[in-house]
């Protein structure tokens, strides 16, 4: 997404409406985590990234007990176009069944672990990614295809008890948003196609379950208004229980300019249209099954003196997780530390940090933004709140997401 103003008039336009309303910051911006009751009846979520678990993350029992889902991302797709990451899981496993990268023996006993500590936790896997999503294209359009995936994703399950659930990040049908020199690899019939992979996946899991378990069936989805019209959400409605509103990333090292990336206002863009909730529940999706998405990281820039980017901060994507965020320029009164100003855009009730000095811009979703994510969600009748990913989280935006939607804090 592209902005339409430039970066220094946009800049002008925050600095000059800056006025943080600084909600408790000992209570938001106290670097660990917080026990809550679940009280509200609303989803609290986090996405949990397989390549933390390798790194040696692990879950602790106040954050699986202050959750209630926890999805595990990703199992891939075998056959072409897998991730490299999957090589070794798929070599024995046909073309689209599904796979745990690595050993899948420690991946249960991890998952295992934590449903042992929070029995009422909602353990979820999805399937697919960002880097997973390209073998979709191919098995939806092949019946045979289609129905080894459902049968093999459904295996996991069986295989897999601790699991509730299967959650379909597909990104995206009808729009494979390639990089430069790529094939677009979507169609218009994605459309119908994202829908009829659901609800065969509905049938599979209500055939394991039967009259003893439900199995849940979630899905990660974009909020561009062009793609979502594309979409037969109102089908696919039917037979799924949430769905995951990705409403972050509006900007990155694909947009021309610098933006705010998970704001809470629904921004606009003139290239694709509405982009938000709004196009979600129009396309629809019933409040009651939409949980809106959290960022536990930001996305900056470097800018130059004209206001044109020079490059972007922290590597080729600009992203830095929240933690590292809280620690190196956020600071315990969620100021602004480190020659780090936190400044606030009243119009998309968005925060950033900026440093005058060294010119870095940074969009992220602090607590005070994730509070009032989650009182809209309350007001408006969605189901929730949920976050990628945890181990970028210190606690602050778990704690935020827990008081946001209502529920009581322990101590």
């Amino acid at each position: 997404m592209a902005l339409t103003r430039k970066f220094g008039l946009t800049l002008g336009a925050w600095c000059a409406a800056a006025t943080l309303a600084q909600a408790e910051p000992d209570r938001l911006f106290s670097g660990h985590v917080r026990p809550f009751a679940e009280t509200s009846g609303k989803v609290v979520a986090f996405y949990l990234d397989g390549d933390a678990i390798a790194r040696g993350y692990r879950v602790s029992p106040v954050q699986a007990r202050d959750l209630t889902h926890l999805v595990y991302a990703f199992l891939a797709i075998c056959g072409p176009d897998a991730p490299t990451d999957a090589a070794e899981a798929c070599r024995s496993r046909q073309d689209f069944e599904v796979a745990a990268p690595g050993d899948d023996t420690a991946l249960a006993r991890y998952f295992a672990r934590i449903k042992a500590t929070a029995p009422r936790l909602k353990l979820l896997a999805s399937i697919g990614g960002a880097m997973g999503s390209k073998p979709f294209f191919a098995l939806t359009r092949s019946p045979a295809g289609q129905q080894r995936f459902v049968a093999s994703a459904v295996a996991f399950l069986a295989t897999h008890p601790m699991f509730d659930g299967l959650d379909i990040d597909w990104e995206f049908p009808t729009d494979s948003s390639p990089v430069p020199g790529e094939a677009q690899l979507g169609r218009p019939e994605d459309g119908q196609a994202y829908a009829t992979l659901l609800h065969d996946l509905r049938l599979g899991l209500d055939r394991l379950g039967g009259s003893r378990r439900h199995y849940l069936l979630t899905s990660a989805i974009g909020t561009a208004g062009a793609r979502t019209a594309a979409i037969d959400y109102r089908d696919a409605a039917r037979d799924t229980d949430l769905f995951f509103a990705m409403t972050y990333d509006y900007y990155g090292p694909w947009a021309d300019l610098a933006g705010h990336h998970a704001p809470v206002a629904d921004p606009q863009d003139p290239a694709v249209g509405p982009v938000g909730l709004a196009p979600l529940l129009a396309a629809g999706i019933p409040p009651g099954k939409l949980v809106r998405g959290v960022a536990a990281y930001g996305r900056g820039w470097q800018v130059g003196p004209t206001g044109r980017l020079d490059g972007r901060y922290n590597g080729v994507d600009g992203s830095t997780e929240y933690r590292e965020l809280a620690k190196q320029a956020i600071g315990a009164a969620g100021r602004g530390i480190g020659g780090f100003r936190v400044e606030y855009d009243r119009a998309l009730e968005a925060f950033a940090l900026w440093n005058p000095e060294s010119r870095v811009y940074i969009g992220y979703d602090d607590p005070r933004a994730v509070v009032v994510k989650g009182h809209n969600a309350v007001k408006d009748g969605l189901a929730g709140l949920f976050a990628w990913e945890l181990s970028g989280d210190n606690g602050d935006l778990l704690n935020a997401m827990n008081i946001g939607v209502g529920n009581r804090p322990l101590r």
